[in-house]
């Protein structure tokens, strides 16, 4: 019975080993490479006039998504043009939209 349960831990520990080196294998061949540039959102933040845009892509829940590496399109308008938006349909602001609006006007338009 003692040797069974030292064969077990053995075994135990092995399988542990190699998951963990297989882990940090794909990590370092699938990670996302020194070289790449910043996610689509930190761009947009960086540029300075997106604030509405991204208030609104943080209000839809979209911010880790585009944070992260992948390949995106995103028609991104100034915060001119949502100023014109909320005039136009008596809007006050980013504030005055929900969570379900922001994903909404984000998808279609």
């Amino acid at each position: 019975m003692y040797r069974n349960t030292i064969k077990l831990i053995l075994l135990l520990v092995t399988a542990i080993t190699l998951v963990q080196c297989r882990k940090k294998a794909l990590d370092d061949y699938y990670g996302r490479p020194d070289n790449l540039e910043p996610g689509i959102y930190q761009v947009l933040e960086g540029k300075g006039n997106f604030k509405l845009f991204l208030a609104a892509v943080e209000k839809a829940g979209y911010k880790t998504t585009l944070s992260g590496a992948g390949y995106w399109t995103v028609f991104a308008p100034h915060d001119s043009a949502f100023q014109a938006y909320f005039a136009a349909n008596n809007i006050s602001g980013i504030g005055a939209l929900d969570a379900a609006a922001c994903r909404k006007s984000l998808l279609t338009h």
